[in-house]
């Protein structure tokens, strides 16, 4: 446990330690805590649990913090294989993260804290303000990662920055700015174009061409001194070309009022002529006129006798025409009196009124028999419609039944799904298992060639140590020989005299020899163990791998995996179609139900259409005797009563034009 708040009492500490002391390892335990990662290389390897951690120890980070005046725990654990508890092999542990408020909790914040290893990573992402590239860039700063951060573009490192220290405001005024210079530009532009354009219009109207470098106050002023000299002339000529014009109208007035005149005198005189030419004819014309006066009453006479010779020829001819209409339409009597005559039309008038009451039984008469038809039609159409019910009607109940088979296979697919799912998901491990397996099995291979070789450079290495030392001990008597003086005592003997010490051979060996020979053997010794270790851990995946395979073969794990594929896609499919299938059989039902109310109300309207036709039928049959009589030797009623009253008109004509004929005899 390490306590950073005692350590940062007094403001900066140190880590510092020799090489594998933990450094980094302290370090990359806080980024783990906070962020479920580790920077750099380590990182990439994923391998955050020590190879020689005992099997029951769990590997574990906590880490408490205080930010933003809120004080929170937050444990880790990273994914790792350990052993079963039951059985060989190993399993995955997976990984697993919470957070837990030490206090209050923030706003917003769920108060029992949060276990969910995405939401604890927003959370303290948020707290933090950074990402975890973004703190491993600036706040960790791990070996050569720095560089990479100074090395970066301008603008990743602008974007982390401002997101740091909070220059976002800085960066709003400056945008601000920016946009009101483009704008200001935008207004100066405009009113630079429109000054060029006013000017060209001065200079167009002056006769003159623009400044090129544009217009100042003398061109302006020499421009508005020509342009008044210019409009003063124009006056002066404006005002002597409008009395010019005044003094032409008025003369344009006078002569036209001259002209009229002139063309009045020219006319009269004209018609004065023609009078007199005319004078000896008007005179004949008075004469005519006299005569004419004197036989108008004569005239008159004569046109009063021939209008009554026509008045006689037309009653003549009427009469003849009418004798001929009431002979037509059956009257014999035709030479009978005017008396006579009228007296007839009334008997067949009065005939014909007593028709009038039975024109409206006619009309019902017809009414009814239409009825009739009609409800033959109608009849037949509900029948036909009825039977089509009871046909539809008879077929639903299959129907139903067989839409609530399917319905049920789709509520059982559905159950099943999950573990058809699973079934599928295991078919999908083994044959991942299977297809690893000749690459395991290729790497055992080759960690044991490792090994084996690892183990042959040890003992070699072992036997170089032992022949170094075997060989030192050899010449030990030599090595201590180079080390006698003469007066100095011997370290073995004591002796000061040395009368006969052994010679140092040139092959001798020394302890920097076995020293080196050691450190070999050592190195060999941790590369032995590295390789057995290797070695250990693929036979431990291959083991795994062939326990999950359970002695299966590749074809027998492939055809299980179509199978639980083809199982799954069936199930989904089916469980896809539930709604669809509970939607079917409720619309079923529903129409089961219409189709007997729709047949109910069908044969209860065929029986009203069959009670509404028998008593039509029963009044037609009587009312059709009374008509038959009515009508006579004429279709109908209508046609009779209009006989009559044509007859009874024509024999009225019939007297009124004899009538006629004897008052124009007369």
């Amino acid at each position: 446990m390490v306590d950073f708040d005692a350590l940062g009492s007094d403001g900066l500490f140190l880590l510092h330690g020799d090489t594998g002391a933990g450094k980094t390892t302290l370090l990359d335990a806080v980024a783990f805590a906070l962020y479920g990662a580790v920077p750099g290389v380590r990182g990439e390897a994923r391998r955050l649990r020590c190879d020689y951690a005992p099997d029951d120890t769990p590997t574990v980070v906590s880490l408490e913090l205080t930010v933003q005046g809120h004080r929170l725990r937050v444990t880790r654990s990273p994914e790792y294989q350990r052993p079963r508890r039951r059985g060989r092999g190993t399993t995955k542990q997976p990984a697993k993260a919470s957070l837990t408020w030490i206090g209050p909790a923030p706003c917003g914040h769920a108060p029992d804290g949060l276990t969910r290893i995405d939401e604890v990573g927003l959370t303290i992402e948020r707290l933090l303000g950074m990402s975890k590239d973004q703190f491993f860039q600036v706040v960790l700063l791990p070996q050569g990662e720095f560089a990479r951060f100074l090395r970066a573009e301008t603008s990743e490192r602008e974007r982390l920055l401002e997101r740091l220290f909070g220059t976002q405001h800085f960066a709003g005024v400056e945008s601000w700015f920016r946009e009101r210079r483009t704008r200001r530009g935008r207004e100066l532009d405009g009113r630079r174009v429109a000054v060029r354009e006013l000017v060209a219009r001065v200079a167009q109207v002056a006769g003159d061409e623009p400044p090129e470098d544009g217009a100042d106050e003398s061109w302006l002023a020499a421009a508005v001194e020509r342009i008044s000299g210019v409009v003063a002339v124009s006056a002066e000529r404006e005002a002597a070309a409008a009395a010019e014009r005044e003094a032409a109208e008025a003369e344009l007035v006078e002569r036209r009022a001259m002209a009229d005149r002139v063309r009045g005198v020219r006319a009269a005189t004209a018609e004065l002529a023609a009078l007199a030419e005319e004078a000896d004819r008007r005179e004949s014309w008075r004469a005519e006129l006299a005569a004419a006066r004197r036989a108008v009453a004569v005239a008159a006479a004569e046109r009063e006798r021939e209008r009554a010779d026509r008045l006689l020829d037309a009653a003549l001819s009427t009469e003849d025409s009418r004798v001929a209409g009431a002979v037509r339409l059956g009257h014999r009597e035709v030479d009978a009196e005017v008396a006579e005559l009228r007296a007839a039309a009334g008997r067949l008038r009065e005939e014909a009124g007593a028709l009038a009451g039975l024109l409206d039984e006619a009309e019902r008469q017809e009414a009814d028999r239409a009825r009739i038809a009609e409800l033959d039609r109608t009849e037949r159409a509900v029948r036909h419609r009825v039977d089509e019910l009871g046909a539809r009607l008879s077929l639903l109940p299959q129907q139903i039944a067989t839409a609530r088979e399917r319905l049920d296979e789709s509520a059982a697919a559905a159950a099943a799904l999950p573990a058809v799912k699973s079934s599928m998901d295991d078919a999908e491990a083994l044959a991942r298992d299977a297809a690893r397996l000749p690459e395991v099995e290729k790497a055992v291979k080759a960690a044991a060639e490792r090994n084996r070789r690892a183990v042959d450079a040890h003992q070699q290495a072992r036997e170089a140590v032992l022949d170094v030392r075997q060989r030192r001990l050899d010449g030990m008597a030599a090595e201590l020989s180079a080390e006698l003086v003469d007066g100095r005592p011997c370290p073995v003997c004591g002796s000061s005299v040395h009368p006969q010490p052994a010679w140092l051979e040139l092959a001798t060996v020394t302890a920097m020899d076995e020293h080196q020979a050691t450190r070999a053997e050592q190195r060999a010794l941790d590369a032995r163990q590295s390789a057995a270790g290797a070695l250990k851990e693929v036979e431990q995946e291959r083991a795994a791998l062939l326990e999950r395979l359970a002695g299966r073969t590749a074809r027998e794990i492939a055809t299980l995996r179509r199978k639980a594929i083809r199982e799954h896609e069936r199930a989904a499919q089916l469980a896809g179609r539930r709604a669809e299938l509970a939607n079917a059989v409720r619309e079923l039902e529903i129409e089961a139900e219409r189709v007997r109310d729709r047949r109910g109300a069908g044969e209860r309207e065929l029986a009203a259409i069959e009670r509404e036709r028998a008593g039509l039928a029963e009044r037609t049959a009587a009312r059709a005797e009374r008509l038959d009589a009515a009508r006579g030797a004429h279709p109908d009623v209508a046609s009779r009563r209009a006989h009559l009253l044509e007859l009874a008109a024509a024999v009225d004509a019939l007297a009124d034009a004899r009538g006629e004929r004897l008052a124009a005899a007369d």
